[in-house]
């Protein structure tokens, strides 16, 4: 990090990007051929948790109801209406495919509740450091 917040490369390590399910299998075969690995800890049925040169990329799975609304696309909450408004960020890129990028202020929240809402799964390191590196950005962007 630099005297002015999070590099580019930092807010990539620590924001999550989101992807509808069908695109799921093309995405994770372009990341597989840039050296992206799967986290075998992370079932690939709830989202697909990739690691290359200690960095974390998180895909969650999105997909829309017969309303039109997103909601989550895979794992034991398919199907639960997400909040309005967490896709405004710029989309993301990763050659022909782009995916919405959710917003770091959506983040901060996922990340406060993963506790909440994943029991069985303890908060890492990784999630403290990340949501300083988010609130800096944040508070940077105001």
């Amino acid at each position: 990090m630099d005297a002015e917040g999070p590099t580019g490369r930092q807010l990539a390590a620590i924001v999550e990007v989101l992807g509808l399910t069908a695109d799921a299998g093309r995405l994770a075969a372009l990341l597989a051929d840039a050296g992206w690995r799967p986290d075998p800890a992370m079932p690939v049925d709830r989202q697909l948790e990739l690691r290359r040169d200690g960095v974390e990329l998180s895909f969650a799975y999105l997909a829309r109801d017969a309303a039109g609304r997103l909601v989550v696309g895979g794992g034991p909450w398919a199907g639960t209406p997400l909040p309005a408004g967490m896709l405004t960020a710029p989309a993301g890129r990763i050659g022909q495919l782009t995916a919405p990028v959710i917003t770091p202020a959506a983040q901060i929240e996922f990340k406060e509740m993963y506790p909440v809402w994943m029991p069985d799964r303890p908060r890492r390191p990784k999630d403290a450091t990340d949501l300083v590196r988010l609130r800096a950005a944040v508070a940077g962007d105001g």
